[in-house]
């Protein structure tokens, strides 16, 4: 057996702080299991494509088109693209316009709790060589602030979040440090009742941290 360890702080969503334990998940699964993906959302920010499936993550990623009309699409630059970047990462959609952009991510199961996951690589798109910061915001509430200063690392936001309707939205403040953007966005059903003492319609987690514990494939 192979797994992952991954801990996560609590967040009461009316407060918008952060609690003080941490929830620790022990998740194993079969080196060669194949990922059930039904309720699976898996967006490529800023491709142009229809969509493609990922042979890494053994998922199919689809373009953000349905799921926002706005912001502009762009491809990291050439000298950042190697054979060790991950397909999402080599385009984008940024926000250059509005205080706030948001992705409705439908259909999710109502009254039930999900994963989600955002991916950031500048790669210099822009040409501009500059840090960017932005805030994230499930719903109206404050998930992660992005501090993004390396051109070249891949920044990621997870959290688990309880769905009250049949959409989710994640959204991307412009607070003033720059143009806000996203490389890509993932939202994964989890099993009624899972974490259901940590995450309901008032209280989320955010990821603090995630440890490999002798997985060799990516568990999406």
């Amino acid at each position: 057996m192979s797994g992952s360890e991954t801990s996560y702080s609590c967040c009461r969503t009316e407060e918008m702080v952060f609690g003080f334990f941490l929830l620790l998940v022990v998740i194993t699964a079969p080196a060669n299991a194949q990922p059930n993906t039904r309720g699976f959302i898996s967006i490529d920010c800023g491709n142009p494509n229809s969509g493609y499936f990922d042979t890494v993550t053994q998922v199919e990623y689809v373009s953000d088109d349905r799921f926002i009309d706005v912001g502009s699409d762009f491809d990291i630059q050439s000298n950042y693209v190697n054979s060790s970047v991950p397909t999402q990462e080599l385009n984008l959609r940024s926000f250059p316009d509005g205080v706030r952009n948001c992705y409705t991510l439908k259909p999710v199961s109502r009254n039930n709790t999900h994963l989600v996951r955002a991916t950031f690589m500048y790669g210099n798109y822009d040409g501009k060589n500059s840090s960017v910061e932005f805030d994230l915001h499930i719903g109206v509430n404050h998930w992660k602030k992005m501090t993004i200063s390396d051109p070249s690392t891949i920044y990621t936001a997870e959290a688990l979040s309880f769905a009250t309707d049949n959409f989710t939205s994640v959204c991307l403040i412009d607070t003033g440090g720059g143009t806000p953007f996203m490389s890509s966005l993932e939202l994964r059903p989890l099993e009624n009742g899972l974490y259901r003492e940590y995450v309901n319609a008032s209280q989320s987690v955010v990821l603090v941290t995630r440890r490999n514990m002798g997985a060799t494939k990516s568990l999406r």
